[in-house]
């Protein structure tokens, strides 16, 4: 029996805390094959919208992320979760150092639905413009 949504994505955010200062993890596991990682529009500019599948997920996190964030500079301030069946919200401060050495603070919502105990979708919400500000142009 999988075990319960809560307790799923408090384990996903423990193993991607730890993937992000440099820990060799396997996060596949927790993701649906045709899962979905929905960013704001406000993302286009970066790489586009939608990821699209486990292998699209994973590549968001394993090249793009880096390319955001200072290796081992990440910070997460957990400040409630909420589950309601097969969904769970997350809300959180992200605390950082930007790839270009500015101080980044930004506060993140996301909704993840799971299916059969992996993540079948996830929807991420925060100021893209306040993080694409202090990365500058994407070109």
């Amino acid at each position: 029996m999988p075990e319960k949504p809560l307790a799923t994505i408090q384990r996903f955010q423990q193993q991607l805390e730890h993937f992000l200062h440099g820990a060799d993890l396997d996060l596949s596991g927790f993701f649906q094959p045709d899962a979905i990682w929905h960013l704001p529009r406000s993302a286009a500019a970066w790489g586009g919208r939608d990821r699209i599948g486990r292998e699209a997920i994973l590549r968001m996190l394993h090249e793009e992320v880096p390319q955001y964030y200072q290796p081992g500079s990440t910070r997460f301030m957990y400040h409630q979760f909420t589950c309601e069946q097969d969904r769970v919200h997350m809300h959180f401060t992200l605390q950082a150092i930007t790839a270009n050495g500015k101080a980044y603070e930004n506060e993140y919502q996301t909704l993840f639905r799971l299916q059969d105990g992996m993540i079948a979708e996830a929807w991420e919400y925060l100021d893209t413009a306040y993080l694409f500000g202090l990365l500058g142009d994407p070109a």
